[in-house]
């Protein structure tokens, strides 16, 4: 059951999956983790083999790492709008909707009022719990 606020947001209850939102912001906290270390170590792989010019890298002989170049063409919007003009580009513009999933943090899901009802010991509680 949803219901709307008086500016528009639509919001629904998710208290009966509460833990899947927070295995979901542990998987996407991990994610950037992750992505950041797989960019150094790539980073430092990558190094390697362009310093040996070499294509693929072994291990014990054995192949394990491949290094292949290639070109990427895309259009490059800014330069596109100074030379085509605007009626060009807009009628070459595609739009697309896609949806972002943002974990709230939950000292956010607190409402101001509420907060300011509660004394400081148990409001020093609550936003180092929530924290």
């Amino acid at each position: 059951m949803s219901e709307t606020t008086p500016d528009g947001t639509v919001m629904v209850a998710l208290d009966d999956i509460a833990k899947v939102i927070d295995a979901y912001a542990d998987c996407d906290a991990k994610a950037k983790r992750y992505a950041k270390a797989r960019d150094g170590l790539r980073r430092i792989l990558d190094a390697r083999m362009l310093d040996a010019d070499a294509e693929v890298g072994t291990v014990d002989g054995c192949p394990r790492l491949r290094r292949t170049r290639y070109l990427d063409r895309r259009v490059d919007a800014a330069r596109l709008r100074e030379r085509a003009g605007a009626e060009l580009v807009t009628e070459c513009t595609v739009a697309t909707e896609r949806v972002r999933l943002t974990i709230v943090a939950a000292e956010a899901q607190i409402p101001a009022e509420v907060l300011e009802q509660l004394d400081l010991v148990t409001r020093a509680l609550v936003e180092h719990l929530v924290a």
